[in-house]
């Protein structure tokens, strides 16, 4: 793939003893890691805590240890105001006791299921059993998720209402954004995630300057959108569970970077590929080459409208 020949240049992999931000890149937070100089203000908070229950949410981001990382692609929780608590660690899901009082969440035994959670099931592979497992990056994440789920948690309700952010009385804990679901055809979906064997990458990691990379599945059975430096379109069988892509190609003539020009072209590669496919509650993941994880190629994307609210938030 042309995407892995201009990582090493992008700081992809992390150094020994490398800063927060260099962690935050690979999806694995080392909890030994001295905190930021320069933390992030904490969020406004709200008197109205208990919002949140019912509301499905999904994990924008976690912080340990003064680490800041990305989800993976499939880390969400729910909580259902009557003692308990639901959703996805990134690759399994789990069931926990959970009270909540006002802005008070107190999480008690977490219940970790054999079930991968299915927005995870294609980056995942099969076992010399026959059963699915998480690649390590996953598996990794699911870690620090159980580390934060315990103990007593603060709920701030963003002045929106579309984020919350539950914090330890050391400052780490999640960023939450509200889940709205999305049809796969029709959704403007923007790429944020880049998948390489079983690794994965933020595309403005590989690519700093790079444009928006989005796509939209029409009922006529093409996609198209912009890979991040040119628009492309392709033919796009779908069925329940699989995408058979055809007659990919690029329709615009821009000049861009070396860089967005070489995740431009590993994109358009995967659409002259069959893929798997699966659809979280506002994300979708298409993965290439799934049988052979270390050849495996694709994408995971996120709605348009998340992927807007998420940058508000950053920004505040």
């Amino acid at each position: 793939m042309l995407l892995l020949a201009v990582l090493p240049a992008c700081g992809a992999e992390p150094k020994a003893g490398g800063t927060a931000t260099e962690s935050a890149t690979t999806g694995e937070p080392d909890p030994g890691t001295e905190p930021s100089p320069d933390p992030e203000p904490e969020p406004e908070r709200s008197s109205s805590g208990a919002v949140f229950i019912g509301t499905h949410w999904n994990v924008e981001r976690l912080t340990l240890g003064g680490v800041t990382a990305p989800p993976l692609g499939s880390a969400w929780i729910t909580f259902d105001g009557r003692g308990h608590a639901e959703g996805s660690l990134g690759c399994h899901r789990f069931r926990a006791d959970a009270e909540v009082d006002g802005e008070r969440v107190r999480i008690g035994r977490v219940r970790v299921s054999e079930e991968v959670a299915p927005a995870a099931t294609v980056a995942s592979s099969l076992s010399e059993g026959g059963e699915q497992t998480c690649n390590h990056l996953r598996t990794t994440f699911e870690k620090y998720m159980k580390t934060l789920l315990r103990g007593d948690l603060r709920a701030d309700l963003g002045p929106s209402g579309e984020m919350v952010f539950l914090v330890n009385s050391s400052k780490d804990g999640f960023q939450l954004q509200r889940g709205r679901p999305a049809p796969l055809i029709g959704t403007r979906w923007t790429v944020e995630t880049l998948i390489a064997g079983d690794t994965q990458f933020l595309t403005t990691d590989v690519a700093p300057d790079i444009a928006e990379v989005h796509v939209v599945f029409g009922k006529d059975g093409t996609v198209h959108g912009n890979l991040g430096c040119n628009d492309f379109e392709a033919k796009a069988e779908i069925d329940e569970k699989t995408m058979k892509f055809s007659d990919a190609a690029i329709t615009t003539d821009h000049t861009c970077d070396d860089r967005s020009k070489a995740v431009e072209a590993d994109l358009l590669d995967e659409f002259h590929k069959d893929a798997d496919y699966s659809m979280g509650h506002d994300q979708v993941s298409v993965v290439t080459d799934s049988g052979t994880p270390l050849m495996s190629g694709g994408f995971m994307a996120k709605t348009g409208d998340k992927v807007r609210a998420k940058k508000e938030g950053e920004r505040k």
